[in-house]
This record gives structure tokens, sequence and C-alpha cells, in this order.
């Protein structure tokens, strides 16, 4: 459940829309583990997974590491 606190943060935070994307780092150092989830699927080469209320996938942006996070 500490998964899905932190990712709700992130996404309150942001009211840009249904999508938000944030540094892997600071979702990392805030405790995320990234082991722990529900399910995982991989869709033209995007691998999404899932927590209880959350969908996420990791990418890169000019060589950052990123979470983009989506509310299932």
């Amino acid at each position: 459940m500490l998964n899905d606190n932190i990712l709700k943060k992130h996404c309150t935070s942001d009211r840009s829309g249904k999508q938000v994307d944030c540094y892997y780092d600071i979702i990392k150092a805030e405790g995320f583990k990234f082991a722990f989830n529900l399910g995982r699927k991989e869709v033209q080469e995007v691998v999404y997974n899932y927590t209880y209320n959350y969908t996420y996938s990791i990418y890169f942006m000019n060589k950052i590491k990123m979470i983009k996070i989506l509310k299932r």
C-alpha cells in the first residue's frame, strides 16, 4: 500500500491531466519498491506495471530515468 500512497501523492500534486511524469530517483528516494507490483504487461515494447490503483512505466528522457504514472 506504500507504493500506492507515493503514486497518489504525485498524481494529486500535478493536476495537468490523467498522466503524471516524475523523476525515477525522487520516487525511489520516497521509498517506492519497484519489485512490488500486482502485474506487468508489455505493449509495443513498453512495460506497464500495476499497483492497486495506478499503472506506471519507466522510460528515459535525455538520459534521465523517468516514471510515467497513470490512474487506473
